[in-house]
């Protein structure tokens, strides 16, 4: 929330576009990470042996870590409850 007020906002990629804060910079982050999980797990179940499991290791790390993060979001209300919804849905 501090760097959220703190921070100045990025200028925008188009000129017709509102300038984007780090509280959109950092959901757009999380939703992408999210997101992305799906596509290492398919990555996955094509590998064998001792990278598979260093993978699906750092897979689990990642996860949990960003559900952590996500859940950090919602209790300092930065995160509204539809999406953390559609969290609990997908996983």
């Amino acid at each position: 929330m501090h760097l959220n007020e703190g921070l100045p906002e990025f200028p925008p990629e188009e000129p017709d576009e509102k300038p984007v804060g780090f509280k959109r910079v950092l959901l757009n982050t999380c939703q992408s990470e999210f997101e992305g999980a799906d596509s290492m797990r398919v990555q996955l179940k094509e590998m064998t042996g001792p990278q598979r499991v260093e993978k699906e290791q750092l897979l689990k790390r990642r996860t949990l870590g960003n559900i952590r993060l996500i859940a950090e979001l919602f209790k300092q209300k930065m995160l509204p409850k539809r999406i953390v919804h559609v969290c609990i849905r997908v996983l």
